[in-house]
């Protein structure tokens, strides 16, 4: 672990990039808010992995990984050996410190292993160096999920790590079996922030799991935030041994207040090869407790909404899922996907809900669901009212999520125009 001190001048003095950010800082007498806050796109036009002005030293050993890319190009994130091995040791220390894990447990590992994403390797890692001794079923959710029920079936593990949907995907299979899964007590969930509708299903297929949060980490900033048993489901307290988090307003002020959104920003002190220093994670939050160690907050979804023109409207894909959580009386809403189509020469798009009924028997109309989808998004309306959309309608699929790339991830927009 570095100082922010110490960290700033081994950038300023090995990183050509950083050198330049602060060639205006003085030596001493700076405070965190005077660092600059990182310009992403000026930050990656210097950041190739072969020729990074960035780094800080050679990569010559440790392990490559990359971001996902489901918001951009993935981005390449090199880690020493001894980065990697602290980052690992750390995390492994929390499953142990907030009591997530039990010893003697079985831990259903579902974290995603695809191309360069390490997210699998991390859990795994962490969990064989973990004080906590636990017995890991290593099956990743790249597996189909036909597999993975039989795994539970067998092993019948006490908690499971993973993204939301592929946890939701494998209640619904195995409640497809007649099968309860209640000896899973703790759900480690990432990735995605979780709708309320989302909760609900949770607690009907695994009627004994509590919701857990597991870290709050990057590819980029490394380990920020860790979950404890004070913490609801989208909560976490900062790791303070391993960064700095603050929550900026837009103008990249600090925000000290509980209850105020802000960007999240991240500075890693256990991170040298690649410096993240007031690094952007892409994140909104909001601090969800008074200020001191471990402060709590809260995460609130991405900071730059993935906007789509759809029909020459502006549509927030992200945040469809959440506006419509708990709007529809019938249905539990576990999953929004829009596809476009050409039918006749003239555009057709249509909302594809992954659902499950509110209550037992309750069965949904789709045009009563269509007509509250409309009122509670009404640019689905203004898109056919202006022509640019000849039909706009909803199919109510079943519970099962569909994910694309492996990632675990639903593809929230599907374009099929000028496909035969």
């Amino acid at each position: 672990m570095f100082t922010l001190e110490t960290l700033v001048a081994l950038a300023r003095e090995r990183s050509p990039y950083y050198r330049k950010l602060y060639r205006d800082l003085p030596r001493s007498g700076w405070r965190l808010r005077d660092l600059p806050i990182i310009d992403l796109e000026d930050f990656w036009a210097v950041n190739d992995f072969n020729g990074s002005q960035v780094y800080t030293d050679t990569v010559f050993d440790g392990l490559i990984g990359s971001t996902t890319g489901t918001t951009g190009s993935p981005k390449v994130i090199p880690y020493t050996r001894e980065e990697w091995r602290t980052t690992i040791e750390l995390v492994g220390r929390m499953f142990w410190m907030s009591g997530v894990i039990k010893p003697g447990q079985r831990v259903a590992n579902l974290a995603t292993a695809v191309r360069l994403y390490t997210s699998h390797l991390f859990v795994h890692d962490a969990l064989q160096v973990s004080p906590i001794r636990c017995l890991e079923l290593a099956m990743s959710s790249n597996t189909t999920v036909d597999f993975i029920a039989d795994a539970f079936d067998m092993f019948r593990p006490e908690a499971a790590i993973g993204m939301v949907v592929p946890l939701l995907n494998i209640g619904t299979e195995i409640a497809g079996r007649s099968k309860t899964p209640d000896y899973v007590s703790r759900l480690l969930c990432g990735g995605e922030i979780i709708s309320d509708d989302q909760l609900a299903y949770f607690g009907r297929v695994y009627p004994n799991a509590r919701i857990c949060g597991s870290v709050y980490a990057t590819h980029e900033a490394g380990i920020l935030g860790l979950w404890d048993e004070s913490c609801g489901p989208q909560e976490m307290r900062v790791y303070d041994e391993c960064a700095l988090l603050e929550i900026v307003d837009a103008s990249g002020n600090p925000i000290e207040e509980e209850g105020q959104p802000g960007t999240v920003i991240a500075t890693s002190l256990t991170k040298s090869l690649m410096p993240a220093i007031r690094y952007p994670t892409g994140d909104r939050g909001v601090w969800a407790g008074p200020p001191g160690p471990g402060r709590k907050f809260r995460l609130l979804g991405r900071a730059q909404p993935r906007l789509y023109d759809i029909g020459g409207q502006t549509i927030d894909v992200d945040d469809l899922g959440l506006t419509l959580s708990g709007s529809i009386p019938e249905i539990l809403v576990l999953s929004v996907q829009l596809v476009q189509e050409t039918r006749e020469g003239a555009e057709v798009v249509t909302m594809r809900i992954s659902h499950a009924p509110r209550t037992a028997g309750a069965s949904a109309d789709v045009r009563a669901v269509e007509e509250r989808v409309r009122m509670r998004v009404p640019a689905f309306t203004a898109m056919e009212r202006s022509g640019a959309v000849s039909r706009f309608k909803i199919e109510l699929a079943s519970p099962m999520i569909e994910v694309s790339g492996g990632l675990g991830k639903l593809q929230r927009v599907i374009d099929r125009r000028g496909r035969a």
